[in-house]
């Protein structure tokens, strides 16, 4: 009889994906936000900033700044739903490939996975996705009722425990940036 139980998983307990070596496969659940980031030493360690602009990033931030993508996935290896933030321009760039041609379109219709090898400054990723398919409803539902906000990113806020006067001034402050 072994410690634990033979096919026992360590629970992941974080709200964001983050790639580890080998395979990451995932489901964009959302469209994306899009901006620029840079991290800060702050008082209780290295926080990060995001803004919509670069010239907004410019303005408050310090190098490097990094544009980044970040959309709701469901995380097949965590088994849950997590938000993904990408600022590596080969999984970009792999995953703009797929959105643009016609075969493929909408990443939110078919599985990707992130091949990630190496460390540091010598990590490679690959990215590859599987035939269209649909993703279960059951899914789609656990998603919907969580109100992830990602506009809320932008404020340095959790996207997860926003509340609802939270979220009708992020929106507003949406259209104040684009004004």
């Amino acid at each position: 009889m072994s410690f634990l139980p033979k096919d026992y998983t360590r629970p992941v307990e974080s709200n964001y994906m983050k790639f580890e070596k080998g395979t990451n496969k995932f489901r964009i659940l959302d469209s994306a936000i899009v901006g620029y980031e840079w991290w800060e030493d702050v008082d209780s360690g290295r926080k990060s900033f995001r803004t919509r602009t670069f010239k907004e990033a410019v303005k408050k931030g310090t190098e490097p700044i990094k544009h980044f993508w970040a959309f709701p996935v469901w995380n097949y290896q965590a088994n849950k739903v997590q938000i993904l933030e990408v600022t590596q321009k080969t999984i970009m760039k792999g995953i703009e490939v797929y959105t643009q041609d016609e075969d493929w379109g909408d990443p939110k219709d078919y599985d990707i996975t992130v091949n990630r090898e190496g460390d540091g400054m010598d990590t490679d990723y690959t990215v590859k996705v599987s035939p269209k398919s649909e993703i279960g409803k059951e899914l789609v539902s656990e998603y919907k009722e969580m109100s992830i906000q990602l506009e809320a990113l932008y404020a340095g806020a959790d996207p997860f425990k926003i509340t609802e006067e939270e979220s009708e001034d992020l929106a507003e402050d949406a259209v104040q940036a684009l004004n």
